[in-house]
């Protein structure tokens, strides 16, 4: 866990301890958030699906980004984080 952190830090500090994991085990990516907010949510899925690709050797279960509820239902924000998970499932779909 890295409250505040962006997907990258996530998945990079993530790639240093995932190395000896095996299929016995299970990778959870929860991230994206703070990334949806900044426009910057087609890089950082670009970078979920590399880091599940690149981590084959494990179970990797990526989850989609959470509404932001300190916001109004209808922001721009929460618009945009649901379109990014649409992306995000529709991509993982195609790939697996």
């Amino acid at each position: 866990m890295k409250p505040g952190a962006n997907t990258e830090i996530i998945l990079n500090t993530s790639t240093k301890t995932t190395v000896k994991l095996t299929k016995k085990d299970v990778v959870v990516v929860w991230a994206g958030t703070r990334d949806v907010g900044r426009n910057e949510a087609v890089k950082r899925l670009h970078q979920i699906v590399n880091f599940a690709k690149n981590h084959n050797h494990t179970n990797v279960i990526v989850m989609s980004v959470p509404c932001r509820y300190d916001l109004v239902p209808k922001s721009c924000v929460n618009d945009e984080v649901n379109v990014y998970n649409r992306k995000l499932k529709k991509t993982f779909k195609g790939i697996w």
